[in-house]
This record gives C-alpha cells, sequence and structure tokens, in this order.
C-alpha cells in the first residue's frame, strides 16, 4: 500500500510520546516527555496541556474519563486540569531515572517501564500497578518502550530500544503474568520506539533514528511493510478517529531542525485499530 503521512499542524514538540485516541471521549492525548507537559486535543477542536513539572514517560487512559501519568518522582492521577500523586516512585527508581513508556493490560493494570537518563547499558525492569500492588514483570529490561497485548489476551508484545528489538512474551490474563521471553523480530542496529497493534494482531512498530514505522507479522516476526515519515526521531503510534483506521504518528525535534521534525502526523491504512485499555482494576 501507498502510504501518505500528513503532518496534523505546523507545531512541534521536543519528544512528544504516547500516543492515544479514546473513542468515548473524543479526546487525542500525548505527552511531551522532555517538556512534562500532558497535551490533550478535543473533539471539538480546543487543545489543552497540563504541566507537571518534571519529566513524563508516558499518560495512559483510566475507566473514570482521566489519566494515569508515569512521571520521574510518582505515578499521577489526572482529569486533565489537576493532578496528584498515587504512586511514589522514588524509593523504586535509583539514581537519574524516570518512568517511560506505559499501557494499560486488558484487565486495567498499569504497566510501565523505567528509563536511565545519561547510561548507555542500564539495567532496567517492566512493572505492573494495579492501584494497589506494585509487582515487577520483567527485571532484565535495558530501555523500556512500546507494549501490546493480542487481541486473544495470550501474547504480551514489547520492543526494548536498547536491545535493539521486538520481544513477545506469554501472558496470563487473570494475573498479568509474563513467561516465556522471545525475540519476536531482531532490528539490527535499528532502535524500537513505541508502538501499537491493528485488529489482526499486526505490530505497528516506530523507528528512533530511522524515520519510519514497521508493520510486522506478530506470529512470524517477519516485516510485511514499512509508512515512511518526514521526521528522523519517530517515536510511537496509535490508530485514531472514531473509524479507528488510521495511525496518529509521533516524532521527536530535540537537537533536530528538519522541517518535520517532532511534529504530529496521520496516515491512513487499510486495517483498523482497536480502542485502548484503560487503567483501572
Amino acid at each position: 500500500m501507498k502510504y501518505e503521512v500528513i503532518p496534523v499542524s505546523n507545531e512541534r514538540f521536543r519528544l512528544a510520546e504516547s500516543p492515544f485516541y479514546d473513542p468515548l471521549t473524543g479526546i487525542t492525548s500525548f505527552v511531551d516527555i522532555l517538556e512534562g507537559k500532558l497535551h490533550l486535543w478535543h473533539r471539538d477542536g480546543t487543545k489543552t496541556s497540563l504541566s507537571f513539572g518534571e519529566e513524563i514517560g508516558a499518560a495512559v487512559p483510566a475507566k473514570d474519563g482521566g489519566f494515569i501519568v508515569a512521571g520521574t518522582s510518582a505515578l499521577f492521577k489526572t482529569d486533565g486540569v489537576s493532578f496528584t500523586g498515587i504512586l511514589p516512585l522514588t524509593d523504586i527508581f535509583k539514581g537519574e531515572r524516570r518512568c517511560n513508556d506505559a499501557k494499560a493490560d486488558p484487565s486495567g493494570r498499569l504497566f510501565f517501564g523505567s528509563c536511565a537518563k545519561g547510561e548507555n547499558k542500564p539495567s532496567e525492569s517492566l512493572y505492573s500497578y494495579d492501584g494497589k500492588t506494585l509487582a515487577v514483570r520483567d527485571g532484565k529490561t535495558l530501555l523500556s518502550n512500546g507494549m501490546a497485548w493480542s487481541r486473544n489476551k495470550e501474547h504480551f508484545f514489547f520492543s526494548d530500544s536498547l536491545a535493539h528489538a521486538l520481544f513477545v512474551y506469554d501472558h496470563d490474563p487473570v494475573t498479568g503474568e509474563l513467561s516465556g521471553k522471545r525475540v519476536l523480530t531482531d532490528l539490527g542496529s535499528a532502535i524500537p520506539d513505541g508502538l501499537t497493534i491493528d485488529i489482526n494482531d499486526n505490530i505497528f512498530l516506530a523507528i528512533w533514528g530511522g524515520a519510519k514505522i514497521l508493520k510486522i507479522d506478530h506470529e512470524t516476526g517477519e516485516i510485511s511493510d514499512r509508512i515512511e515519515v518526514p521526521a528522523k526521531n519517530v517515536t510511537s503510534c496509535c490508530f485514531c478517529n472514531d473509524e479507528l483506521d488510521t495511525l496518529l504518528i509521533t516524532s521527536s525535534g530535540e537537537d533536530l531542525d528538519g522541517p518535520f521534525d517532532g511534529m504530529i502526523f496521520t496516515c491512513k491504512t487499510d486495517t483498523r485499530g482497536l480502542p485502548p485499555d484503560r487503567f483501572g482494576v
């Protein structure tokens, strides 16, 4: 398929990430990690933002209509106007660390990964939080990034940027336990970032530094298609609009001067995505 990637506007962001479109509310959300801001684009065309005063890795829709924000010092709950901390992270994250990407699993748990600043070979972890208990789901990650669960809930897909690979795990939907970690796609020297999944479990994976999104078969790991994006550091994507047939693509403009670096894009596809899972157990 020939893809047309179109900038949403001329607005540029330092490090846009964690895009979601929620058909229930009509809100498109994403964060600017380095600015520490949550951006909300509403169905009526208005745009609002909320600053957290620290770097935030992701903002995940919640079942009550708000968001859970994965930050540096804590997990926060927000209605988009104000926020409050719900889980301190200062005792968990030692040294210069923050949350990176995050998503809710099909049961409503928040999965989030840690990220070390200024280290090339950090030892990081992938966590889950159900509103009461924090659990380590994988204690041997390097740089946690994109996450998705298969439609039958039996598999978990996960990109580790510094491992240069897309992994698949067996997933227990009752307990959230992950097991049987294995490489689905070895990306060589490419750096995988955020990802989303379509109704057929095909994975759309952003490539940092690669100016593209790869479409990957969930069973074979083979790259079946690619979407060229006019921004060098593509960070993530999600399906948007009420038909969920269009990708919303985020990028980073930090330390780049290309005409489209840091912009948000849309791209019509020949498939459809799924509504986001929301936090709340």
